[in-house]
């Protein structure tokens, strides 16, 4: 132990002074910086999205994307309070915009629904069984494959048009819509 010891809130300043000299190295490019803010806070920041969310694999896709923006705009970024604060604000907002985007989806499907009373008891049996494997194949693509596929396919936004709204290339855009179509050929082979 050093000659003196350190009280609760000079612990506490010092550990704001350490994140924002790791985030200021972020935004400079430190990529050592970045996986020491990222090790430091991911466990706890998973848990509050948990928190909001109440499904552990969405909570880690939300930090897990927070994390991914983080460093793709490290120079935009301005953190005006403790990053720990910054981070835990981004979560629950990140949290509230994908519970939001659900909500939209189960809207969607009750339109759906109210739009098939003109079909046979065996026609909407067999929609709603597409629905739920198209639902299902969705949901086992990454957080970002995911919004890309419906900015696409429910949005009608072209590869380029969502490479410029998420700032991303447009062959990252191709990749994901590759693996989501590979992923909804296998899940739909069935009904062909």
């Amino acid at each position: 132990m050093r000659g003196r010891m350190l009280t609760i809130k000079q612990e506490q300043a010092l550990m704001v002074q350490e994140d924002s000299r790791l985030f200021e190295n972020t935004r400079k490019g430190d990529l050592k910086a970045f996986e020491t803010l990222f090790r430091k806070y991911y466990r706890y920041l998973c848990t509050v999205a948990d928190r909001f969310c109440h499904d552990r694999d969405t909570a880690e896709e939300i930090v897990q994307d927070l994390f991914c923006k983080i460093w793709e705009k490290k120079q935009e970024i301005l953190i005006r309070t403790s990053v720990k604060s910054y981070l835990i604000k981004a979560v629950y907002f990140n949290t509230i915009n994908r519970v939001k985007q659900q909500r939209k989806d189960i809207e969607l499907d009750a339109i759906y629904f109210r739009e098939a009373e003109g079909y046979r008891a065996e026609e909407i049996v067999e929609l709603t069984e597409v629905s739920e494997l198209v639902a299902a194949a969705l949901s086992r693509l990454p957080a970002k494959g995911q919004l890309i596929f419906r900015l696409s396919r429910f949005e009608g936004l072209t590869y380029k048009e969502i490479a410029a709204r998420l700032d991303i290339s447009v062959k990252t855009v191709e990749a994901y819509m590759g693996q989501a179509l590979r992923l909804f050929r296998e899940s739909m082979k069935d009904y062909r």
